[in-house]
């Protein structure tokens, strides 16, 4: 799939669920004046796993159960089309959310289901703080 094509099935998400970015993205994490928790994660996926598919399970993570978690802010993927690589941003009004979702994260189907078409030893995350002046 080309770089436009990925560009175009990217989603973006709040806690009613995803859109499609090409429409109506949610951004209401941008007005936000106070820190928020943001983790990033940089992966690649398994031999023979497609965008579309990788795109349809981040669909239903949306959907699933971090769309009700307390605090929950949004999921962001972009894929960097020279190296395979993509890039999950994920968002929380608190830290203690965040880490509180992380803790579940295993017991949940669809992230189950997220994580298998994940090449697990490539991925790195990290966190961050994000505040506005």
């Amino acid at each position: 799939m080309n770089s436009r094509a990925i560009r175009s099935s990217a989603f973006t998400t709040s806690r009613t669920g995803p859109r499609r970015s090409d429409r109506s993205p949610d951004r209401r994490w941008l007005k936000l004046k106070v820190a928020h928790s943001v983790e990033t994660a940089t992966f690649q996926v398994k031999p023979g796993v497609t965008d579309v598919a990788l795109l349809a399970v981040e669909a239903r993570v949306r959907a699933g159960r971090i769309s009700s978690w307390p605090g929950y802010l949004g999921r962001e993927l972009a894929k960097d089309d020279a190296t395979g690589e993509w890039l999950m941003v994920m968002r929380f009004e608190r830290r203690e959310q965040m880490d509180a979702w992380m803790s579940e994260v295993k017991g949940v189907p669809e992230m189950r289901e997220l994580g298998a078409l994940i090449e697990m030893k490539t991925m790195v995350t990290r966190f961050f703080t994000h505040a506005e002046p």
